[in-house]
């Protein structure tokens, strides 16, 4: 199931459980996601540089993970300024556990190093730009420091 499908699933059983929390930051997250569709030129189908043609579907996936980070920050922003004993504190909570489903998989600690140990060129940089966005950048630097 691609990102796109698992909003609108989520979406539909918020409304069907009268999950108001749950309803109304997934509405808003779709709602961005909609108007990135219509204000962004490379939504679709776009030449991306060394990989040929992108699917409407792997960019959805980006896009949303892309709002997710977003909407993620705005919220940790407002916890940070915002009091505990706040009403709202506790629905900000709600809509940031929401949205994590929405974040990207990282690799896990076995993954990096399985991946590691298959790579013949096990440099810093090589390994690092090879993971980037697939990996925690601090565990694999640190998983590498080993290897050195």
């Amino acid at each position: 199931m691609n990102k796109l499908e698992l909003l609108n699933s989520k979406l539909v059983d918020a409304r069907k459980s009268n999950d108001v929390v749950t309803r109304n930051i997934l509405t808003t997250f779709k709602a961005e996601y909609e108007l990135l569709q219509k204000t962004d030129p490379k939504h679709g189908i776009v030449l991306s540089a060394g990989a040929g043609l992108l699917p409407k579907e792997i960019l959805d996936n980006v896009f949303l993970e892309g709002l997710a980070k977003s909407l993620i920050k705005r919220i940790d922003i407002t916890l940070k300024v915002m009091p505990s004993s706040d009403e709202r504190h506790n629905i900000l909570l709600r809509e940031k556990e929401v949205l994590i489903a929405f974040l990207p998989v990282l690799m896990s600690e076995l993954e990096i190093r399985e991946y590691i140990n298959n790579q013949d060129d096990k440099s810093i940089g090589n390994i690092m730009k090879s993971l980037a966005g697939k990996a925690d950048g601090k565990l694999v630097k640190e998983i590498l420091s080993t290897y050195q």
